[in-house]
């Protein structure tokens, strides 16, 4: 039963034969919010009590006599205390800070009964049967309800999502229903025009036929999607839209987002599960929820590298807002006059794919390396899908794009903030696009160790040792090139050989900067030692050793007799 008919049957309900009815269904689809809206238009026949955390029949008790009292009175609680004083007499309990004097149990119940009996027509509904404490006992709750029900007049709903009942209620609640409800209503579906009211007209027509497509109940998803939007648009400024990157993308990537998150739980459910686990890289994660839950169908293909940001967004609560507009900026700015995305035409691709070929002729240097990425992202596999025969010749085109690979570089980031650009727009699966935009990050990777190695031997030859910050860089970075790049390795390996292994000879009067620099360069060499090159500190060790043979200055041979060869790394390396 759709969720909008429960107000129906409440209003129903007097007129029919059922005492003790249930709304049962999944978390979020609705029910409270449905009954609560017959109980605020009915309040003088109905009341409603929320039994979470409830631990006892008492607190139930106290507060539908108090309801019961308040709704006689249309509300005006104190103005009924000054007309009712006889029916109040002896009554004690404390409500919404009007203290009275409490009675026993048995007195609130036998006083509940009698104010209700007096009543013609009047609905308790309890909400939140699954949420109650463990310290109710269902069987006894289901007692209290049945007692009710055989009031004359008195109708009990119950409000429920059994499926999250514990062990031992699930089964007082199998053995006693059919004794103690008389009917069971199963809410199944939201109300229709539910995500319509939660989101307004433009963000639920952006989003209505993705949900459409999507398996589940829960409103709160919407309410969650609408939140996280506002939050998304709130930053980002209006300024940003246009007809190439619209508002209506960045709605459908954030309730993607949500459903991924809130309602999947992080997991691939839309995949085989034999496949799930296999993938979960960040690029992964966004191919997914574009190809699977969005189903491609953006606006703009190219908005897919805004997906990533719109992702970590939501898991991490952190944001680049100065790349995220940039990114926009590029969208917003590319060369063709249309987005294309599944729904263009043959002809529409052809001209996108030759315009992106006259962009990749004419490079110069200049373009931003997000450009060339996007570029590629965004038409190689076009290129593919329409059989179009591209004319790529990676070692040549990798050539010509260094400049702007070098322009990108900047060694004053870390080697992530460097790649991490790449991950962002490699795709999945073995496609063109992939590799080549795998083999400019390789490129980038190498270009970072190159400025960085020429940059310690710019400040090694100028005796720039406060700029040890380089040095240790370097020597922080070489645990995550792992073995898995020897040319990387080839390339710091020379350039540190052909420059003294980096040592400067603290020879002379020397600075604190001066020493510092070389205590770091000796545990960057044994940091090299340990994680690819055997031998590599016992050979930087001789080279030093010789060197200093060639000089008669005590000091110096003083200062290389205090290192420790085997002792641990400086504390100024953990900073």
């Amino acid at each position: 039963m759709i969720a909008d008919k429960i107000e129906l049957v409440l209003k129903q309900l007097s007129e029919s034969n059922y005492d003790r009815v249930i709304f049962d269904g999944h978390w979020g689809i609705g029910k409270t919010k449905h009954v609560k809206d017959y109980t605020k238009a009915n309040p003088e026949n109905s009341c409603y009590v929320s039994l979470f955390g409830k631990k006892s029949l008492k607190e139930i008790v106290e507060e539908i006599y108090f309801k019961s009292l308040q709704d006689d009175a249309k509300g005006k609680f104190k103005e009924y205390l000054n007309k009712s004083a006889k029916k109040l007499e002896d009554v004690n309990f404390s409500y919404l800070g009007i203290s009275l004097s409490i009675p026993l149990l048995n007195d609130t119940y036998s006083r509940m009964f009698s104010e209700l009996e007096e009543k013609q027509s009047y609905i308790i509904i309890f909400d939140d049967l699954e949420r109650k404490d463990d310290e109710l006992s269902l069987k006894e709750f289901l007692g209290l309800i049945d007692n009710l029900g055989n009031i004359k007049g008195i109708r009990v709903v119950l409000v429920a999502f059994s499926d999250k009942f514990n062990d031992v209620d699930m089964q007082v609640f199998n053995d006693f229903k059919e004794k103690s409800i008389d009917r069971i209503y199963c809410i199944d579906k939201y109300s229709e025009n539910a995500p319509f009211n939660i989101l307004e007209t433009d963000k639920w027509f952006a989003i209505k036929n993705i949900a459409a497509l999507l398996n589940f109940k829960n409103l709160r998803t919407f309410q969650k999607t609408n939140l996280f939007i506002e939050e998304v648009l709130s930053v980002l400024g209006n300024e940003v839209f246009s007809d190439k990157f619209t508002k209506e993308d960045i709605y459908k990537m954030c309730f993607a987002t949500i459903v991924y998150f809130v309602e999947h739980n992080g997991e691939k459910l839309l995949l085989d599960e034999d496949i799930r686990n296999s993938l979960n890289t960040e690029s992964d994660i966004t191919d997914y929820i574009d190809g699977l839950i969005i189903k491609n169908t953006l606006d703009n293909m190219m908005s897919k590298s805004i997906l990533f940001h719109i992702i970590r967004w939501y898991e991490t609560g952190e944001y680049d807002i100065k790349a995220i507009k940039n990114e926009i900026k590029l969208i917003n700015s590319f060369i063709h006059e249309n987005p294309i995305n599944h729904l263009s035409s043959e002809n529409e691709v052809l001209n996108v794919i030759c315009k992106a070929k006259r962009f990749f002729e004419d490079i110069n240097g200049e373009e931003s390396i997000e450009d060339v990425i996007l570029m590629i992202n965004n038409v190689v596999d076009w290129a593919d899908i329409i059989q179009v025969e591209d004319e790529f010749e990676k070692e040549a085109f990798l050539q010509k794009i260094k400049p702007n690979i070098s322009k990108h570089v900047n060694i004053e980031k870390t080697l992530f903030e460097n790649e991490v650009i790449m991950r962002r727009y490699a795709s999945t699966g073995k496609n063109k696009a992939t590799a080549l935009i795998s083999l400019i990050n390789n490129n980038i990777i190498f270009e970072f160790y190159d400025q960085l190695t020429d940059k310690i031997i710019e400040c090694l030859n100028e005796k720039k040792f406060s700029s040890n910050g380089y040095l240790k860089k370097l020597f922080e970075c070489v645990l995550s090139i792992g073995d898995h790049r020897p040319e990387v390795w080839c390339q710091i390996i020379k350039k540190i050989e052909n420059n003294e292994y980096f040592f400067p000879m603290p020879m002379g009067k020397v600075s604190q900067d001066h020493w510092d620099w070389c205590l770091i360069n000796n545990e960057l060499i044994k940091r090299i030692d340990e994680n690819f090159k055997k031998d590599f500190f016992k050979e930087y060790q001789k080279n030093v050793k010789n060197r200093v043979s060639e000089f008669q200055d005590l000091m110096l041979q003083h200062r290389i007799n205090l290192f420790r060869w085997d002792e641990q790394i400086p504390a100024m390396l953990n900073d």
